[in-house]
């Protein structure tokens, strides 16, 4: 007597069966799940202990647990740190040329602009250290900053080439 090898289930069925869990469960599994642990919210970090409801009680973004690769797009945090890249490299560059001539006589903007721009290098390298927090804002936040951040440069680049 031969016995029928038992059928792998379809993509299809396996969906279906996927489906057939309702949402408010689920919801609950995952309250449950955050209620005594110290886990933050994906969007603003807020601490999802002692969790109510499948919602951030912050910034109100709602709440899943899902087991998936997460792609986050990296091109606003590219553009962003071109600028503080920029003030980094020129600020290499003129502490090489402190180092040969030494600190030379500046004033006003001249003054402020160089402050500036080892400012900016080093937001450049914090962004850079802790790029993960950056790409955890969400879109319109990360194009909020690269705007603000571009703008900020081109006003200092013309201030400080202009005088």
């Amino acid at each position: 007597m031969v016995e029928a090898m038992p059928e792998e289930p379809s993509p299809q069925t396996m969906h279906a069966a996927c489906d057939e869990e309702h949402p408010a469960d689920v919801g609950a599994m995952l309250v449950n799940f955050l209620r005594h642990r110290d886990v933050s919210c994906p969007c603003c970090g807020y601490n999802l202990r002692n969790l109510t409801a499948p919602m951030c009680p912050e910034c109100h973004e709602s709440i899943s647990l899902k087991v998936d690769v997460q792609h986050r797009p990296l091109h606003w945090l590219l553009i962003a740190l071109v600028p503080h890249m920029f003030s980094a490299g020129v600020s290499v560059m003129f502490l090489f040329f402190v180092i040969q001539r030494g600190w030379p006589r500046m004033h006003g903007v001249e003054k402020w602009g160089t402050y500036a721009l080892f400012v900016s290098a080093a937001i450049g390298i914090a962004i850079t250290v802790y790029h993960r927090r950056f790409l955890r804002f969400k879109p319109d936040a990360q194009l909020m900053y690269l705007v603000l951040n571009w703008i900020a440069h081109v006003v200092l680049l013309i201030a400080v080439t202009t005088h």
